[in-house]
């Protein structure tokens, strides 16, 4: 019978601590600073610090632990929200390739020709998120001249009638944009896929700066801003182009809005 009831350090030792660690971390977020007194014999033995004052409130961490991770959902719960929308609504929204048309899409200097389009359904080039969020358009050049071009994308502009001068998001710029739309797509992953295949078409198909030798070609998409309030008009102005190193007039390409189709008479 008394080895029944025998002690076994080995087991009732590592208990204990258990024990201990639960109840520190328990108690952790309410304790308070004590300061002992020195030891005796000394002249400061008498002295106390000053006790914390125990009339105020402490909160747990893990109160404020959990108010952040709360927040945080918030935060992507909305933009995933504001994304599904803008993906659903896509189809629906008035953007600048079904509102406006160039009125000369094609110039020619010395056997080069450049062809500055807007990006239609149906395109190749087509995609419907960079369509709805940015004015995006298609370069072509076309070099069957005797001499080379040198141009830099970041040198063609968008104009407005106001004074308004943008120029084209460089790749570096609109991919991180793109990226930023990733935060509210975690539970959504239909348009998390549709925005991964719009960067990576970004990669491949955006317009680079070059220098363009005789009997090469080279397209590409370019991304200005959005047009607010959508004017009357707008330019595209190619500036900074040289032929074998000789600086040459800039190129206007002039878009105005298309035609309201005439009403239908009521019979």
């Amino acid at each position: 019978m008394w080895r029944a009831f025998r002690v076994q350090p080995e087991k009732i030792i590592p208990s204990i601590k258990r024990t201990t660690k639960a109840l520190v971390r328990i108690c952790k977020p309410f304790q308070t600073r004590v300061t002992m007194p020195r030891k005796c014999g000394s002249p400061l033995f008498d002295q106390r610090e000053k006790m914390p004052d125990t009339n105020k409130l402490h909160l747990p961490r893990k109160w404020g632990q959990w108010t952040l991770l709360v927040l945080i959902l918030s935060l992507v719960g909305i933009s995933a929200i504001s994304r599904l929308a803008g993906l659903f609504y896509l189809k629906s929204l008035k953007n600048e390739s079904a509102t406006y048309k160039f009125d000369k899409q094609t110039r020619s200097i010395d056997g080069i020709r450049f062809h500055v389009g807007f990006i239609r359904p149906g395109s190749p080039y087509f995609n419907p998120i960079l369509d709805a969020d940015y004015t995006t358009v298609l370069v072509q050049i076309i070099n069957k001249g005797k001499s080379y071009i040198d141009y830099q994308p970041m040198d063609f502009f968008l104009e407005l009638p106001d004074k308004h001068v943008y120029r084209p998001f460089d790749q570096g710029e609109l991919l991180e944009s793109l990226s930023t739309g990733l935060l509210g797509t975690v539970m959504a992953p239909a348009s998390m896929k549709r925005l991964n295949e719009t960067r990576k078409q970004v990669r491949m198909t955006y317009l680079p700066g070059a220098r363009l030798f005789p009997g090469y070609d080279r397209e590409g998409i370019l991304a200005f801003p959005h047009i607010q309030g959508f004017p009357d008009s707008f330019n595209i102005r190619l500036t900074q182009l040289s032929l074998d190193g000789k600086a040459i007039p800039p190129l206007l390409f002039t878009a105005r809005k298309i035609p309201a189709p005439p009403a239908k008479a009521k019979s």
